[in-house]
């Protein structure tokens, strides 16, 4: 049986169960914002106390000169052409429409304050039009919209955030990190991009490296479950099993309802051969997220374990019934095929008898 033990699972960007209200590469700050018509703003740097100047004549009260009429005209359009963007994103997630609407709004050639608003909502927009083709694996088109999103705001760290998250699902895991780093350039106290890059440092078994990013995640945000549950895979990866899971024990309690902490905490236990609080804790991985695809299989190899085979058995069966096409399928199905038989014959109150 242990030649059907499986790792728990690695949560990338979107494998596992995702928190209804982030995941990982996602800025959901900045597209809620847009989304409801405020205009995503860099985080303001404190005042900085000037010296008292004495005044000296008219110069001293010299105001900003006032906008010409042809000026606030402009000013005008361009804020008519924002606003319908808005629209068209927020009642019909139109994409298309808002970007050409931004679009003539950039062609107008505002300066100052207001082209830099326009900027960033239109390189927003793009991106958001780019990750709708990502999700349908358009990934050639999805390039060009990161392309002129680049283009268009290279400051806006949302961009280079899922830009990078793209380019890891194609495979280009040193180019992603390149782009969280710009990201994180751009807003210093992105502690989802910390994250991203971190993830994509533990895929690629920079452990120290990854360990790093994820700690000053946690720094910055105490609350950050994923921060929180990737530092704990990576204990877990160095041998650091029993740190692991009081990271697990710290995820759980930031999201109890959330089957993944209790799926790695569980697979956690498995590996120090505490079998019962494994099964206790993948069982209820498995009631808070029937979908986790691995807690079945690690649930499988904890039952294996304790000599439960006919409810090994029927969690194999489960993952077949419910991820026919998942990548460990043919494995299972190859197993099941081999052995099913054997165990049936005996009722499910010998099993450890054998």
């Amino acid at each position: 049986m242990r030649d059907m033990v499986f790792a728990a699972a690695v949560m990338l960007f979107c494998a596992g169960c995702l928190l209804p209200s982030e995941r990982p590469g996602y800025d959901v700050e900045v597209v809620s914002d847009y989304i409801e018509g405020v205009t995503p703003e860099q985080p303001q740097e404190e005042p900085v106390a000037q010296e008292p100047v004495e005044e000296e004549g008219p110069a001293a009260t010299e105001q900003e000169p006032a906008l010409t009429e042809e000026e606030k005209a402009l000013t005008e359009q361009v804020e008519k052409l924002r606003e319908g963007a808005r629209e068209k994103y927020r009642r019909n997630r139109d994409a298309q429409g808002a970007i050409k609407d931004l679009a003539e709004a950039l062609s107008l050639e505002p300066r100052g304050e207001l082209e830099a608003q326009v900027r960033k909502e239109l390189s927003t927009l793009y991106t958001l039009h780019a990750l709708k083709l990502s999700r349908q694996k358009k990934f050639e088109q999805a390039m060009g919209l990161f392309g002129k999103a680049l283009e268009t705001d290279p400051t806006n760290a949302f961009v280079h955030m899922e830009y990078g998250a793209t380019l890891y699902k194609t495979g280009k895991g040193d180019e992603a990190v390149v782009a969280y780093d710009r990201a994180i350039e751009c807003k210093p106290d992105y502690h989802q991009a910390l994250n991203a890059r971190g993830l994509v440092r533990l895929s690629q078994e920079k452990y120290e490296e990854a360990l790093k990013d994820f700690e000053k995640a946690i720094e910055m945000r105490p609350d950050f479950f994923w921060a929180v549950i990737n530092k704990g895979l990576v204990l877990e990866k160095t041998g650091k099993t029993e740190a692991a899971i009081k990271l697990y024990d710290r995820a759980i309690e930031l999201a109890p309802e959330t089957g993944l902490a209790y799926n790695n905490r569980g697979w956690a236990y498995y590996k120090l051969k505490k079998y019962g609080q494994a099964i206790r804790d993948l069982t209820r991985a498995l009631e808070l997220s029937p979908g986790l695809d691995l807690a079945y299989l690690n649930r499988a190899s904890a039952y294996a374990e304790e000599g439960f085979m006919h409810k090994a058995i029927k969690d194999y069966e489960a993952f077949l019934d419910r991820f026919p096409r998942h990548p460990r399928a043919p494995m299972v199905k190859k197993w099941l095929e081999k052995n099913k038989k054997r165990f049936e014959k005996k009722p499910p109150e010998h099993e450890k008898e054998e």
